[in-house]
């Protein structure tokens, strides 16, 4: 007897694919998939494309509930990664962090380690 394992991908409709981020005085679309990482800067958050940066007048507590959690991590109280995005995680002398496409580093916190190991094979 043989068992078949049926893999599903899930299409989580909650989450839009795209985004309207302030650039001055009109709104632009970005594609979420775009979005490389997201950080905070007090009660803003800085929004980064391979290409451009945006400020979102939205924390980055609001922010992460709107993106889908399969391609969003927070790693970092100031941190939130697009996994699509990440090349490398590196531990060296108690300090973990992250190698963006494009070079980036990012230090992933302490408490925020957990979201990442189950990624770990």
């Amino acid at each position: 007897m043989t068992e078949s394992l049926t893999i599903q991908t899930v299409q989580d409709t909650n989450f839009s694919p795209t985004l309207f981020v302030s650039t001055g005085t009109c709104f632009k679309k970005v594609a979420v998939t775009d979005i490389v990482y997201l950080k905070a800067a007090k009660d803003y958050t800085l929004i980064y494309t391979a290409t451009e940066k945006y400020l979102s007048s939205w924390g980055i507590g609001y922010l992460e509930d709107k993106l889908n959690p399969q391609l969003f991590k927070r790693v970092h109280r100031s941190f939130i990664v697009n996994l699509n995005h990440v090349n490398e995680l590196h531990r060296e002398f108690g300090k973990t962090y992250l190698v963006m496409k494009g070079g980036v580093e990012l230090n992933v916190g302490r408490c925020y380690g957990e979201n990442l190991k189950q990624l770990l094979i």
